[in-house]
């Protein structure tokens, strides 16, 4: 199968390109069906032109490769990456250590009021994690390298990373004033992860996400968000 690749396109209506790092070759279909999709990135900038930047770069280089090949400032970046099974330190790479890096990476292209946004799950809730990790992730002195150094042995699968998500979203909303940075929740939805059971659409999950990208500049930061 060809290494998954970056694809580029329009919002109707507003002009503005996504820049989405996707994690099959199936093409796009619309902005809301990415919600809960599996896709690693969708970056929204109101300035970027579709023809700016070239589609070539395998979704799996280093953050920093496709930091350098954005030019124009990131208004919105929603970091839409999940997996729900596999080795814990497999399920971590994708939920906490990619968005932590791609975050990372682009922090130095968002615009000012920018909205940065995790995708997580009401799994990751403190109520339902170990004693231990509940501890950890509530230290005030916990670091964005304090999460990334969990990656490497992770206390758990899918909700402990979503968990860890989620402080990583508060420590980021620290370093990124400028910034709104917050968690959204789409809840259990009929997705290829939620299977065809979930009590949530896919435009309804897409609902939170696309509320916590339109926020306010002056609106809340470092929060975890439901619609």
């Amino acid at each position: 199968m060809p290494e998954p690749m970056l694809q580029i396109r329009t919002v109707p209506g507003n002009g503005a390109a996504i820049v989405a790092s996707i994690g099959s070759c199936r093409p796009l279909s619309s902005p809301e069906h990415l919600a809960g999709s599996g896709s690693p990135l969708l970056a929204i900038s109101q300035r970027t032109t579709t023809s700016s930047l070239q589609c070539a770069i395998p979704a799996r280089r280093p953050p920093a490769v496709l930091a350098a090949r954005v030019k124009e400032p990131i208004d919105v970046l929603v970091n839409n990456a999940g997996v729900y099974t596999g080795s814990p330190r497999d399920i971590w790479a994708v939920n906490v250590r990619g968005p932590l890096l791609l975050t990372r990476a682009l922090a130095g292209k968002l615009a000012k009021g920018a909205r940065v946004v995790m995708v997580t799950s009401g799994l990751g809730g403190l109520s339902n994690q170990a004693e231990p990790l509940r501890h950890k992730l509530q230290d005030p002195q916990l670091t964005i390298e304090d999460i990334l150094a969990l990656c490497e042995r992770p206390p758990g699968g899918y909700g402990p990373s979503k968990a860890a998500l989620n402080a990583l979203t508060r420590l980021f909303a620290g370093e990124l004033p400028n910034a709104r940075v917050n968690a959204a929740c789409p809840g259990w939805v009929r997705t290829d992860m939620g299977g065809p059971g979930a009590p949530r659409s896919v435009e309804q999950g897409a609902a939170s996400v696309l509320w916590a990208c339109r926020l306010a500049a002056d609106g809340p930061t470092g929060g975890t968000l439901q619609r």
